[in-house]
């Protein structure tokens, strides 16, 4: 049998720590930034309409009367472990983002923001390699190929591929204090093949696991896994969040006779082993982590006290960070950054993340091609890569991300109005149609590129309102089959880039970034693609299938936008990951 090696990521040593930032800081700086932004009509106008309450109004709401009132509470309200922390010369980093979380369920992925807690707060198998940033000095980047062992410390796979048996490391425990096992993995999929349709039943669909008498329980620390063939990416799904260990023991004891899997406990809770732990939070205000102290390696332990702030609008998020009330704005568009000054770090990393116009093929008039070609014509694809991304995205010409395995520049269409209303008119809409657009309000640049499209639309005739939703709420109302949108620009993102992995999630019907889309012929080439031996065998059903993609439009590829953050200047350790923007805490600090 051959032994995947433990190998340990590539890695900085642990430095010193700043001191904590105090929350009275935070709080006063939130109060100045949000009246300093009712002064800046331009600033304020990036505030999306669903916006919560602004942070001037909730500083007013929380604040006390007094300076020396607001120390007094700030002291009697201090966690029980500041002084300690303090002692350890624990530095605080604080996070803004634009939204809260919906869930802790690794089940329950909704938005990015969720994802932020699967990758802090839980861990699998394995774990993608950590390198270097080759774009940013100081910073990571995870390698898009490479895995290291995690909470496996050994894995051993048979000479014929199909048997993969994994040592667990011992003396490790859940948060809860119940030790953590190989039973956890086994309660862990077990539970996401109950939820049909659920992100760990994609996953585990990934790695070839639909039955669990594949997966065996040899002793306590050793889990055995077998395959119905050699599966070349299995090492790389079990780096991914979804697949981690959750606490079966808690969540069992949370279970209902209407609840047997404990969803609603595990949506408002933690249950997973990762580097970081929860120690408090305030339901749409801000949450506060800190490093695990039973990670099980020092050299990629936390650094630093996490503050995770929500703060809705753009603008008050990039003040913050140019006042140094924050470490890091998070979801900032590129031309926020292009206004950020030189007091701050911009960091602008290509990814393959992906902005694609979904049409819902399900009803009318979008079940027609000819209007799907009508809408491709129409829209001026430039203009959005000029005016809301300024540069900092390429243009997506095909259903893969550029620079990914098997990709071909296949997106024949750019603006050419006269033919789409021609189109309009052979699909039997002479004058238009009313159409909604349904919006990810969570992203400041899918609002700015719904302005301009309503503006390219309404030239071929077609009036198109838009609604604003969160995160949270998007991906609930675009699964296949319903009638809760029309149009929808998706936000996705291949976290496996491999060939079959990205076209089973973008080209086979019935999944989270396909949406409506529904062919037989491409589904039986993503089929093909997934027992195929090598790479190169792969890619040549999936050049196919995009073809064919390419001439039903399967949606409308629109962007590939870089990852955009502003940091503090003495911010290190950011650590773009694959899984789409979330933020991995263990490596910031300052310095």
């Amino acid at each position: 049998m051959a032994d995947y090696t433990n190998r340990r990521s590539r890695q900085r040593g642990r430095g010193r720590f700043s001191g904590p930032v105090s929350i009275l800081a935070l709080l006063l700086a939130l109060a100045l930034v949000a009246a300093a932004c009712g002064e800046d009509e331009e600033e304020a106008s990036a505030t999306t309409a669903a916006a919560p309450a602004t942070t001037e109004a909730m500083a007013e709401e929380e604040a006390p009367a007094t300076t020396e009132a607001m120390m007094e509470e700030e002291e009697e309200a201090a966690p029980a472990t500041t002084e300690a922390m303090m002692e350890e010369e624990m530095g605080t980093v604080t996070i803004a983002v634009p939204t809260d979380i919906a869930t802790f369920d690794p089940n329950g992925v909704t938005g990015v923001r969720d994802l932020d807690m699967y990758i802090n707060l839980y861990s699998g198998l394995t774990r993608h390699s950590v390198i270097p940033s080759t774009m940013a000095e100081g910073h990571y980047e995870w390698d898009r190929v490479e895995v290291d062992p995690n909470l496996a410390e050994s894995i051993d796979i048979s000479d014929d591929g199909t048997v993969y048996t994994f040592k667990i490391r011992e003396g490790l425990s859940f948060p809860s204090g119940n030790p953590l096992s190989a039973k956890d993995f086994h309660y862990s999929w077990e539970r996401g093949l109950a939820h049909t349709g659920s992100i760990t039943d994609f996953e585990l669909g990934v790695a070839e696991i639909s039955d669990m008498n594949q997966v065996q329980l040899l002793d306590d620390y050793t889990l055995q896994v077998t395959l119905p063939r050699p599966n070349p990416r299995i090492l790389r799904v079990f780096s991914l969040s979804v697949m981690s260990a959750v606490d079966s023991e808690l969540l069992k004891s949370k279970a209902t006779d209407d609840d047997p899997w404990a969803d609603e406990y595990a949506r408002n809770n933690p249950a997973g082993y990762g580097p970081y732990v929860l120690v408090e939070r305030e339901v749409g205000t801000r949450m506060v982590f800190e490093p695990n102290p039973d990670w099980w390696d020092t050299e990629s332990a936390g650094r630093s006290r996490i503050v995770y702030q929500v703060v809705p609008e753009e603008a008050q998020r990039l003040l913050l960070v140019q006042q140094g009330a924050i470490d890091l704005a998070y979801a900032m568009s590129a031309r926020t950054a292009q206004r950020a000054g030189d007091d701050v770090q911009v960091l602008d990393f290509p990814t393959f993340a992906q902005r694609y116009l979904g049409l819902n093929q399900t009803k009318a008039p979008y079940n027609i091609l000819e209007v799907r070609q009508a809408i491709a014509y129409a829209i001026d694809y430039e203009r959005i890569i000029d005016e809301v991304y300024f540069g900092s995205s390429q243009r997506l010409v095909s259903p893969f991300p550029t620079g990914h395995e098997g990709w071909v520049d296949s997106w024949p269409y750019s603006p050419d109005i006269e033919k789409a209303k021609a189109l309009l008119a052979e699909a039997g809409y002479p004058d238009g149609f009313d159409a909604e657009m349904l919006v990810y309000g969570d992203l400041p640049e899918i609002e700015a590129s719904t302005v301009l499209i309503q503006s390219d639309l309404e030239k071929i005739g077609i009036n198109l309102g838009a609604r604003s939703v969160t995160g949270a709420e998007f991906f609930g109302l675009i699964t296949p089959g319903t009638d809760d949108f029309d149009m929808a620009i998706i936000p996705c993102t291949p976290w496996l880039p491999e060939v079959w992995y990205t076209s089973n999630l973008l080209l086979h019907s019935g999944t989270t970034c396909s949406i409506t889309y529904n062919n037989p012929e491409v589904d039986q080439l993503v089929q093909d693609m997934k027992t195929a031996a090598t790479t190169e065998e792969a890619i040549i059903p999936a050049q196919r299938a995009q073809a064919i993609w390419e001439e039903d439009i399967g949606f409308i590829p629109i962007a590939q936008p870089n990852q955009v953050q502003i940091l503090s200047k003495d911010l290190t350790g950011f650590l773009l990951t694959n899984e789409d923007e979330s933020v991995y805490f263990a490596y910031l600090e300052k310095s």
